[in-house]
């Protein structure tokens, strides 16, 4: 199936890409969720960071199994294409996870305006999270 390759590998760097985006957000978030005040309920917060690191080891298992795979089959004259169909599946619910928590976030924790320099100084720890939320709803 020559003609589909193109959009499989598109699809497989995007998913790559995708995979490095949720590792980094769900980076932040630890150090988010560490400075967040004791008298705001974590418990949602916790369950969708919980969701985002499900979605991405389901996607990054498929993801490098299936490098791996793949190089060992070129490596022998073979080559058996990976189910594209999964992989986008696997996508799709870990950008959809990624969203929530950012969603989340956005409405839950972001300051208003008016306290945005407020909380740069209270939660320098969190401008980390923040910018790296507004860098993938912006990028």
């Amino acid at each position: 199936k020559p003609e589909m390759r193109p959009t499989i590998e598109k699809d497989f760097v995007e998913s790559l890409a995708l995979l490095f985006n949720c590792r980094r957000i769900l980076k932040y978030s630890y150090v988010f969720a560490f400075t967040l005040p004791q008298e705001i309920k974590q418990d949602f917060f916790e369950y969708q960071q919980e969701d985002l690191e499900t979605a991405t080891e389901f996607l990054s298992e498929f993801v490098e199994g299936n490098v791996a795979e793949n190089f060992e089959e070129e490596n022998n004259g073979t080559r058996n294409d990976w189910s594209r169909s999964e992989l986008l599946n696997r996508k799709r619910v870990a950008e959809q996870r990624l969203k929530n928590l950012i969603v989340q976030v956005q409405r839950e924790y972001e300051p208003a305006d008016s306290q945005l320099e407020d909380a740069k100084k209270k939660r320098k720890g969190n401008i980390k999270l923040n910018l790296g939320l507004e860098k993938h709803l912006n990028g």
